[in-house]
């Protein structure tokens, strides 16, 4: 109750002190860059921000669920030179300071120099003045995030209404802040839509808040497709930014390979970024790894890992505390009794400070879940008729296709035709595989990566060897996942396995060229060979040069000769190429046997001597034109 009070007397003086009155302090903001002996602070200022010896400082950290909050030892400055002013503690401070935390500087520095220039400067024609934020946009700032983590949902309403008053003054936390409120119907009503576009707009002003309020929605899908490739982008501009969540987040994007290469060392490197801009949870874990070290990627450091327990532990967290007591047991060198007990009788910690997803205990950005379906007693609702979908989006090598004479090259896709017509004929009859198949080429060719992944996952789990082919090229490129070989692998054999021959190609061109993978010659030409089971010209040529080199089948020249000879029959460019173009890449054993095909063929009388000559060559494009 009595912050409530005070909460609506601080209201009631913003609407009357409405202007800064002359001869008071102002307030200017700048971020501590480096922290030195005796807890001094070094400030960098905007520029032309000057402040004089004497000011006071306080400093206040951006804490996951509570905002910025200070500490409440002030600090003074001493010193200010070239935009950066440094700050000495008034007494012991009752908190560390950590480079990234704001400072906020009352200082008559800056109210004189207005004094003594009271007309703005001319600015010139092609520039837009920079806005001042006025001092009264901060106080119903304040007073709204109050009223936003109340129970009472009359005062969301009132807390929306004071962000919209601040955001007309300029405030770019306010605007963020409503963003929020409209992305999970607190006050108002909810709009994902209206939610991103004031997260981008004070993105776009350089709010780091914001920045990772995009990295979430993207990555829980609210509103837009789940994409972790924008997803991440968002969370390094928001740690560029100095945001401790976001550097955070990238260290454990790192860890699983989410939207971005897996990396032991770029998980520490993020770890200690946050650290250092004073993430509890990022200390914890880095005490962890650098106790034992981590896959020979990063070196056990037993001090090390004292330093960042104890910093999280002296900042209340007590799974640092009970680590700290455990270390010092068994190393020596400290209190084990005192941060057992401190464990103890710690305040417990809400379980929303640990997820990642969540800004507050409201604030949570998990993925919307799906009501589940009604049951239907209906036969499955799939379709062998041609429709508009396969008419425009059909694989030419896939054997779903309802018709031996469909099929679209993906160059000549129409992707919008393609999203259309298959969103329709799915609509209609929903558990047609094939359908999902097509629409994720349709997808792919406009760009649309998240989307063409999914349409690939549900055709694969309907049973499409095409969808499943597409879900592994999506997995070997890293396009809307990260790039991660061995899962490619599985989906083009799976895709394989289900009678798919371009998943065959791609898993025997893998195995072979150890894409991502190991090296296996025997698993290649297995794949090579269904799929030329399967009559595949393209597959019989490649089978035939692993014969010819005794790649995981043993050296046999006639079943070389004979698979080329079988893939040039059937139109393979690559049996062309070979056995036209450059036929001395085969052994000469192998050269005879082709020669004596041809002349059993009757298409061949020279010498059996292995030398592709004009008579051999005419002989090869006779076969060809049969």
């Amino acid at each position: 109750m009595k912050l409530r009070n005070s909460l609506t007397v601080a209201l009631a003086l913003s609407g009357v002190l409405s202007f800064a009155l002359p001869g008071y302090a102002d307030q200017v903001e700048g971020r501590v860059s480096r922290v030195g002996d005796g807890a001094r602070v070094f400030i960098t200022l905007p520029d032309n921000t000057p402040v004089a010896p004497g000011d006071s400082v306080r400093l206040l950290a951006d804490i996951p669920g509570l905002g910025l909050t200070a500490i409440s030892t002030p600090w003074t400055v001493e010193s200010y030179a070239d935009g950066v002013a440094i700050a000495a503690p008034d007494s012991p401070p009752t908190g560390a300071p950590q480079i990234g935390y704001t400072a906020r500087i009352e200082t008559e520095a800056v109210a004189e120099e207005k004094t003594a220039s009271p007309e703005p400067a001319p600015v010139a024609e092609a520039e837009e003045a920079p806005q001042t934020v006025p001092p009264e946009a901060e106080t119903l700032y304040l007073g709204a995030r109050q009223l936003a983590l109340s129970d009472n949902p009359s005062d969301h309403v009132r807390a929306a209404d004071l962000y919209r008053k601040a955001v007309d003054m300029g405030h770019v936390g306010a605007m963020t802040a409503l963003g929020a409120l409209y992305g999970f119907g607190r006050g108002v009503e909810r709009d994902d839509a209206t939610a991103i576009g004031w997260h981008e707009r004070a993105a776009g002003m350089g709010d780091a808040q914001a920045m990772l309020r995009l990295g979430l929605i993207r990555m829980a899908g609210r509103g837009v497709p789940v994409d972790q490739g924008a997803a991440a982008s968002s969370f390094f501009l928001a740690a560029a930014a100095g945001n401790a969540q976001a550097m955070y987040i990238l260290a454990l994007l790192h860890e699983d390979g989410i939207g971005v290469s897996a990396s032991m060392t770029e998980l520490v490197k993020w770890l200690e970024a946050a650290a250092a801009a004073g993430h509890l949870e990022a200390m914890f874990i880095l005490g962890d790894i650098y106790e034992d070290g981590e896959d020979g990627i990063i070196a056990a450091d037993k001090g090390k890992a004292e330093n960042y327990w104890l910093r999280a532990a002296q900042a209340g967290h007590a799974g640092a505390m009970r680590q700290l007591a455990e270390f010092y047991e068994e190393n020596g060198g400290g209190d084990a009794a005192r941060w057992s007990n401190a464990a103890r009788t710690a305040a417990p910690r809400p379980d929303y400070l640990s997820d990642p997803r969540c800004l507050s205990w409201w604030e949570c950005y998990v993925p919307a879940a799906r009501p589940a379906p009604e049951p239907v007693a209906q036969a499955p609702r799939v379709t062998d008729e041609v429709q508009d979908c396969d008419r425009v989006a059909a694989t030419p090598l896939d054997p779903d296709r309802p018709g031996p004479n469909l099929g679209i090259a993906y160059s000549d896709l129409d992707e919008q035709a393609v999203i259309a017509e298959c969103r329709a004929d799915i609509e209609q009859w929903p558990d047609t595989a094939r359908f999902y198949a097509q629409i994720a080429r349709g997808y792919h060719k406009a760009g649309q990566y998240a989307d063409a992944f999914q349409a690939a996952q549900k055709g694969a789990e309907l049973g499409s060897g095409q969808a499943m082919a597409i879900l592994a090229a999506l997995y070997k490129n890293g396009q809307s996942v990260a790039k991660n070989p061995a899962e490619a692998l599985k989906w083009f054999e799976n895709g394989g396995r289900a009678g798919n021959v371009v998943a065959m190609h791609f898993a025997a061109s893998m195995h072979l060229n150890a894409e991502g993978v190991p090296y296996n010659a025997q698993a290649a030409a297995e794949w090579y060979q269904a799929a030329a089971d399967h009559g595949s010209g393209e597959a019989m040529a490649n089978l035939g040069v692993l014969y010819d080199n005794g790649q995981g089948v043993p050296y046999d020249p006639e079943e070389a000769a004979a698979n080329l000879m079988a893939g040039l029959a059937m139109g393979s460019d690559h049996a062309q190429n070979i056995l036209l173009g450059n036929p001395n890449q085969l052994s000469p054993h192998t050269r005879i046997a082709v020669q004596k095909i041809l002349r059993n063929d009757g298409l061949y009388t020279g010498a059996l001597d292995g030398a592709f000559g004009p008579q051999t060559l005419r002989a090869l494009r006779a076969r060809i034109e049969e």
